[in-house]
């Protein structure tokens, strides 16, 4: 079953308070939420009346959904101050444990959620710190705009930092690049780290346009790159 009339059954089955200012309001305020997560993480998507979505398969949900989900939705959470974090959570993990009774492979059915979840939680404030200064470096760029021959967008994975370089590859990338950052950066910068950034080639290197969401991959052994 696609992941948006999933999540649509798992709502209607366990009587999910509906919505009416989500853009899929039978889905409640934290599916809803959960949903728009998906759609901007790529996952395929079909527009019907004008809003996208979600056609891909539940295998597709990856930890870096969960993961941009936690450090980049909730704490924002669209003005919705009476929604707690752990009702939004706990729903998550509710809908996660509702595929398991009916054996629906996802692709979060390995993790251990609560595990994952406070990992990520406690990642928020460094990911909003590494943001910010990967804006200020952006904005910096603009202030004297180079000859941009290219310009991409794509989530990008750390590989490793050198000096005051980050160097990442990409599912949009034929072979790893590297850009320079601030030294504050650089420090809070780990190693898969995500980040979601818009880079323009000048031929002779590659700088950052405009930052985006930045958000952590699956945990590894050796947690910061210097």
């Amino acid at each position: 079953m696609e992941v948006y009339e999933l999540l649509k059954q798992y709502a209607q089955e366990t009587n999910v308070p509906e919505d009416p200012d989500s853009s899929t309001p039978v889905l409640g305020f934290g599916l809803s939420l959960f949903h728009s997560c998906l759609v901007e993480a790529g996952l395929d998507a079909e527009e019907i009346s004008g809003n996208p979505l979600v056609c891909a398969r539940p295998e597709n949900i990856k930890y870096d959904c969960l993961s941009r989900f936690v450090v980049c939705y909730i704490p924002f959470k669209q003005g919705k101050e009476s929604y707690e974090t752990n009702e939004i959570l706990f729903e998550i993990f509710s809908l996660l444990k509702w595929m398991d009774k009916r054996e629906i492979s996802h692709g979060l059915s390995k993790i251990d959620f609560q595990k994952s979840v406070k990992d990520l939680m406690g990642q928020r404030e460094r990911c909003r710190q590494l943001s910010s200064f990967i804006d200020e470096a952006a904005a910096k760029i603009l202030e004297d705009p180079p000859n941009i021959i290219n310009a991409l967008h794509c989530v990008l994975e750390v590989d490793k930092t050198r000096r005051d370089f980050v160097h990442v590859s990409g599912e949009d990338l034929s072979e790893p690049i590297r850009f320079r950052l601030p030294d504050q950066a650089i420090k809070l910068i780990r190693q898969n780290d995500r980040l979601d950034l818009t880079l323009g080639d000048t031929s002779e290197k590659w700088v950052i346009l405009e930052g985006g969401d930045v958000f952590p991959g699956e945990v590894t052994d050796s947690p910061q790159l210097s």
